[in-house]
């Protein structure tokens, strides 16, 4: 009896100690899954941009008394040209991996920002007053100034808002692929949901 007693415990606690063993085990493999997945995330994560071109006309003038109530007056006719990228560094987004719910949580998408600012300045039409003339200094100030309406008129354009509106498509090539591992995605509170993904997708995450 007491040798019966003996092995049933025995054969318990080897059954805990298998699952104690497997338990272990599924959480080094989901750890293990998560740290693959988050690499294969960084690789995966891009800037999403959008490109603009920008064409102004600047008319500068500038006067300077003289003798006798008299003016000279310095003129430019200037035609500004910029090319914009404005997009979101998805590399810069924070991620937690919940390992034991099998998520992927995004835990904030930067906002869209000007990536870079091409700018090209034609003197169209300069005239110099007889004792008014342009100096260097004058030609990298009207230079900066150009460059500052073409950051104006990025702000004011839809290219902010348009590659805020694109970051869905880069974060939907991210949720395939996370489905793919088994996982899914929990984006932040803020971001509109995507689309659901299909059935053949969904199908393979669950399993």
């Amino acid at each position: 009896m007491i040798t019966g007693i003996l092995i049933a415990l025995a054969v318990i606690g080897g059954g805990s100690s298998v699952y104690f063993l497997m338990r272990k085990r599924d959480r080094r493999t989901s750890h293990t899954q998560a740290t693959v997945l988050l690499e294969s995330i960084k690789r995966v994560c891009k800037v999403v941009s959008v490109q603009g071109s920008f064409v102004e006309v600047l008319d500068y003038s500038n006067s300077k008394p003289v003798l006798l109530g008299f003016k000279s007056t310095k003129k430019a006719l200037l035609i500004v040209r910029g090319t914009a990228f404005v997009g979101i560094d998805l590399a810069k987004a924070s991620f937690t991996m919940v390992a034991e719910q099998r998520t992927v949580r995004i835990d904030r998408i930067p906002a869209a920002e000007v990536i870079s600012l091409e700018t090209a300045v034609q003197y169209y039409h300069l005239e110099n007053g007889y004792t008014n003339k342009f100096s260097a200094e004058d030609h990298t100030r009207l230079d900066r100034e150009a460059r500052q309406l073409m950051q104006e008129k990025v702000s004011e354009s839809h290219l902010l808002p348009l590659a805020n509106d694109k970051v869905h498509e880069e974060l939907q090539i991210i949720r395939t692929m996370i489905e793919a591992f088994g996982w899914k995605l929990a984006l932040p509170e803020h971001v509109p949901s995507l689309p659901s993904t299909s059935p053949s997708l969904t199908a393979s995450a669950a399993s």
